[in-house]
């Protein structure tokens, strides 16, 4: 497999590391959120989720490890990618 290498920016949305966090990929026009789910009813008001997407909902960071975050990062972006019809 060829891979490209891309950055990323995490932006801290609210101050809070784990509150909401808004992901940027150099050279992509998806924009994924990542946040808790007890935030759910707050992030709602942000006009990013009035569009169009691929949502995931997870559990709690139990058990969460570095691993599945960065698979989890993979994983939204390719799904936001083949939503919008880009090529990851």
């Amino acid at each position: 497999m060829n891979q490209t290498p891309f950055s990323l920016r995490i932006i801290v949305a609210d101050g809070d590391p784990d509150g909401l966090r808004i992901v940027d990929k150099s050279n992509w026009i998806g924009k994924p959120l990542v946040f808790p789910r007890a935030l759910l009813p707050k992030v709602k008001a942000r006009p990013e989720l009035a569009q169009t997407g691929v949502y995931l909902l997870l559990g709690p960071r139990i058990g969460f490890t570095t691993m599945a975050r960065q698979r989890f990062a993979s994983v939204l972006i390719a799904a936001r990618a083949v939503s919008m019809g880009a090529r990851t």
